[in-house]
C-alpha cells in the first residue's frame, strides 16, 4: 500500500504561542494582537521559551493585583494636608 501524501494543514495557527485556532482567522488575528502574543514575540527574538496562555494569566494576574496596590498608595483627596 503507498503512503498517503501530506496534505498541509489549513488550520490558524501561532508558533510562536504553540496555538491552534478553531475560530478561523478573525480568531487568530485577534491573538497576534494580543499581549500574550507580544509577550512571546519578545522572549522569543531574545532565545528564552514563550510562555503558556496559563502562565501568562498567572502573570497578568499579578501585575493587576500590584496596580491595585499601587493605587491605594496613591490616593490623594486633593487636601493638601
Amino acid at each position: 500500500a503507498a503512503a498517503a501524501a501530506a496534505e498541509p494543514s489549513t488550520a490558524c495557527t501561532c508558533n510562536t504561542c504553540g496555538v491552534a485556532f478553531s475560530g478561523g482567522v478573525d480568531e487568530q488575528r485577534e491573538h497576534f494582537r494580543s499581549d500574550w502574543h507580544k509577550l512571546n514575540v519578545r522572549l522569543r527574538a531574545r532565545g528564552a521559551t514563550a510562555v503558556t496562555a496559563s502562565a501568562f494569566a498567572g502573570l497578568k494576574a499579578s501585575r493587576d493585583d500590584d496596580d491595585d496596590d499601587d493605587d491605594d498608595d496613591d490616593d490623594d483627596d486633593g487636601g493638601g494636608g
